[in-house]
């Protein structure tokens, strides 16, 4: 076992060289201290060779040769522990000769997902729980009482803000708790990446609970906002102060509504470029919003949605404050003419 060791420190060995030297000192009765202490090396190397073992023998070679990097093993292996099909059309995508994706795997591994979905036969389903626009919500047919509360959503919008265009829901956490606890959620260790949900039936219980759950939270709000207005009138009444001014009230509405929709469109944005960077976001090329986006970006019409150039574009800066200027899924995002 000494004799091993010397060998498998003294020899130039790539990561997948060395678990596999590291496996026959395990199967050999040694622990992983024990391999660390007789090798010399620190425990989380050992650990880390021994993760990369837990992966399919396609996977460790390319770490191995280098086309897959060691920082993107644990993301690999998040995709496995919920769902192995999809970690073998992961796999089998990057060796089907996308180096360039591989390449992006450790920074931005929801991307690489989506292409690899996009390019595999494998009956697998996976989507982000970020956020639902109407017509994504529209497109998962759930039913005539979801329609109902997508219509209430887009009046309840309305009511808050009469410049609202479109309708959004987002996943709390209690969404992503309950995709957790069901075993079917992927999640990757980048703040810009959504959690990952692959069981059809479950996305759909959750994005009619996440609905309901914005038509309860839009409905409090505007209660909230009347009640508000009302003792607001009340309590001008009783002090038999001078009327409101309405076109000076409406004005310091409007101002206070700019200042809302300027930090709406930085989370917009953010989350739109997001979805767009991680994958599992598509648009109908012939579709008009798409069109509007690209002729405010100055950029031709084209396929190319995701070029860092236009999304550094996605946001329009105008005399009266911040128009977010962005697409998801063929619907442009809140703001776009």
């Amino acid at each position: 076992m000494l004799a091993r060791s010397a060998l498998i420190v003294r020899s130039a060995l790539n990561p997948y060289e060395e678990a596999q030297a590291l496996a026959a000192m395990l199967a050999a009765g040694l622990s992983q201290s024990g391999a660390a202490q007789a090798l010399g090396w620190p425990k989380a190397r050992v650990t880390a060779r021994t993760r990369l073992l837990e992966l399919p023998e396609a996977a460790q070679q390319m770490v191995g040769e280098g086309r897959v990097a060691l920082s993107a093993v644990e993301h690999l292996l998040s995709i496995g522990r919920v769902c192995a099909p999809l970690l073998d059309a992961v796999i089998a995508y990057l060796a089907d000769g996308n180096e360039w994706a591989a390449e992006r795997l450790a920074r931005e591994p929801g991307w690489v997902l989506d292409a690899a979905l996009r390019s595999t036969d494998a009956k697998v389903f996976a989507e982000h729980l970020g956020g639902l626009s109407d017509y994504e919500l529209g497109q998962l047919k759930l039913g005539k009482k979801a329609q109902g509360q997508i219509e209430r959503v887009g009046e309840l919008s309305k009511v808050l803000d009469r410049y609202s265009y479109g309708t959004e829901v987002r996943f709390s956490e209690q969404e992503v708790d309950q995709a957790r606890a069901a075993g079917v959620l992927i999640e990757f260790d980048e703040s810009r990446s959504f959690p990952v949900i692959i069981d059809r039936s479950v996305y759909r219980d959750l994005c009619k609970q996440a609905l309901t759950r914005t038509v309860a939270e839009l409905e409090r709000r505007v209660s909230d906002r009347d009640a508000e207005r009302a003792a607001s009138r009340k309590s001008a009444k009783v002090a038999g102060g001078p009327q409101v001014d309405p076109v000076a009230e409406a004005k310091r509405e409007e101002r206070a509504r700019l200042r809302d929709l300027a930090a709406e469109a930085h989370g917009v944005n953010l989350d739109l470029g997001a979805s767009l960077l991680t994958g599992l976001s598509t648009v109908d090329p012939a579709d008009m919003d798409v069109a509007r986006f690209f002729v405010l970006c100055g950029h031709p019409h084209r396929t190319n949605y995701a070029e860092p150039s236009a999304m550094r574009k996605g946001v329009v800066a105008g005399s009266s404050g911040v128009v977010s200027v962005g697409f998801s899924r063929g619907l442009a995002a809140p703001g776009s003419a």
